[in-house]
């Protein structure tokens, strides 16, 4: 018959290791899937308030309505600030800046065509 005597023990210890080594990559997996959920969140939430705040400046330019060269929106998780200033006679540059309760700003360029009444050229910036 064969010695079997110390036959568990390394046995043990490998499948041990094996199991903890894809415990340990499981476990890593899951945070790189919620940090990305979380900046993928916040880039979702900027987009959103950006062009929704541009609508609703764009159709106030269109009616007229803007009175001044600055407006703020405010949002449920934060606000946007736009700056309106002319370049011509024909074109106004906007500036959308989004700025988030946690923290994080976007900031983006455009401009308004008075003639066509609406934007024709638009430049994000991170």
């Amino acid at each position: 018959m064969i010695s079997e005597k110390g036959f568990m023990y390394p046995i043990t210890l490998v499948l041990l290791t094996l199991f903890l080594i894809i415990f340990t990559v499981s476990i890593e997996q899951l945070l790189l899937e919620r940090k990305m959920l979380r900046e993928t969140r916040t880039i979702l939430t900027e987009e959103h308030y950006l062009l929704n705040s541009l609508t609703r400046l764009e159709k106030d330019l269109q009616s007229g309505s803007v009175t001044g060269t600055r407006e703020v929106h405010y949002f449920k998780d934060g606000r946007v600030e736009c700056t309106i200033d002319n370049v011509s006679s024909s074109q106004k540059k906007i500036s959308l800046t989004v700025i988030l309760n946690s923290g994080a700003k976007y900031t983006s360029h455009g401009y308004y065509d008075i003639n066509l009444k609406k934007v024709v050229k638009w430049m994000e910036n991170n």
